[in-house]
Order: structure tokens, then C-alpha cells, then sequence
């Protein structure tokens, strides 16, 4: 009798080479990577530890990062506000965070922007905090990244905004509650961060998949 349907080896990526499982877990370290502060290094010799890990390699685990970062960028980023289709509109964010900049030269509420856009599947109460703690966590996000990474790479920065624009958004979304700045930063806090963004991003690849990567 024929089959009446298929079930996809990676429901989150077309024609993957990576196993539902696997996916999972490099998604799981594409946060993680941000919210511990680990270097792109760190973090594929983690991935790579292990029977699982064997199957990979850094320059595929690198590939999977940064389709995650442009998917975000597409789906999250423009999507939301199609200014930003023009990458160069991050360039006064680029300049205050690497210093020339005293002053950000446009709002930059990309993480407002985007929860207005996209209707909740339940009521959350938020965070409580303004749309500029949004904005100076945001920002912090991505000054710690580029500490790690020394500078982002031309090609990069747009990728750093929008998976940093997803934690923002996942936060609030979800509520979670924030004393300052730094109890983003405190430990099982990253862990947990990343827990959050990454299950609404797996949720929102099985509706929307990837293009094959590999």
C-alpha cells in the first residue's frame, strides 16, 4: 500500500544533510553562542564533542549559523520594517558600538517594531521595561558579541542584529521578567535565554523551512 505521506528527515531545513536531532542541536548552539559569550570556536568544539558530533563539521556548523542568521534577518528584520532591506541603515548602530559614534543616529526599536508586527498565538504580559531597555539590551547584546568576535566582519553584522533582534523579542514575548541589564548575563539566566529562543525558532522553521544549506 503506498505511503499517504512523508515524514521529512529535517522538518526545519529542505534537503538537509543533518538529522532533525542534529539540527536541534546546532540551532540550540546558534544562541547559546550569543547569550554565553562564546566564540564561533567554543562553540563548534562543543557541537563537535561526541557521536553526533562527529557527523559535523565547523565550516557546516558556520554554514547552518549564519542561514539561521540571514532566515531572521529576511523573516524578522525586514519583514518587520522593509527599511532595513538596505543593510546600510546599520551603519550608525555599527559606529556606536564600536565607539565613533557618542549618539545613535535613529532610533534603532527594531524589537518593538517587530512585536507589533507579528500577532502573539497567546496574550503575555511583557517585560515591564521600556522600549528603550529593548533598545540598550539590544545594543548590549551585540557590543559583547563584537568583544568576543574583534569586530564583525562586513558580511556578519547584519546576521548579529537579527539573531540579537530574536532574543530581544523572544524575552518580551514571553514575558520574562528582567531586573536589569546584567541579570541577562547571569547564570542558569543564559541558559535559559536561549531554551526560549530557540524553541520559538524551531516552531517557527517547521511552518517555515530553511532552504537547503549544505
Amino acid at each position: 500500500m503506498p505511503r499517504t505521506y512523508w515524514e521529512a528527515k529535517n522538518p526545519y531545513c529542505r534537503r538537509s544533510k543533518l538529522t532533525k536531532a542534529q539540527f536541534e542541536k546546532v540551532s540550540y548552539f546558534y544562541f547559546l553562542e550569543v547569550t554565553s559569550g562564546w566564540s564561533r570556536h567554543a562553540c563548534a568544539e562543543l557541537l563537535l564533542a561526541g557521536e553526533e558530533g562527529s557527523k559535523l563539521s565547523r565550516q557546516s556548523i558556520s554554514l547552518y549559523f549564519d542561514a539561521m542568521g540571514d532566515f531572521l534577518w529576511e523573516h524578522v528584520v525586514v519583514a518587520a520594517d522593509p527599511r532595513y532591506a538596505d543593510k546600510t541603515r546599520l551603519d550608525g548602530l555599527f559606529a556606536y558600538i564600536y565607539g565613533p559614534a557618542d549618539t545613535l543616529t535613529e532610533p534603532y526599536d527594531l524589537v518593538e517594531v517587530f512585536l507589533r508586527s507579528v500577532p502573539l498565538t497567546e496574550p503575555k504580559t511583557g517585560s515591564g521595561k521600556s522600549d528603550n531597555f529593548q533598545r540598550n539590551v539590544l545594543i548590549e547584546l551585540l557590543k559583547r558579541r563584537s568583544e568576543v568576535t574583534r569586530g564583525f566582519a562586513g558580511d556578519q553584522l547584519h546576521r548579529e542584529v537579527a539573531r540579537a533582534v530574536f532574543v530581544c523579542a523572544a524575552i518580551e514575548a514571553r514575558g520574562m521578567k528582567l531586573k536589569s541589564i546584567d541579570d541577562l548575563f547571569a547564570y542558569p539566566r543564559i541558559k535559559e535565554i536561549a531554551r526560549l529562543a530557540w524553541t520559538i525558532l524551531l516552531d517557527t522553521l517547521e511552518r517555515h523551512p530553511l532552504d537547503r544549506v549544505d
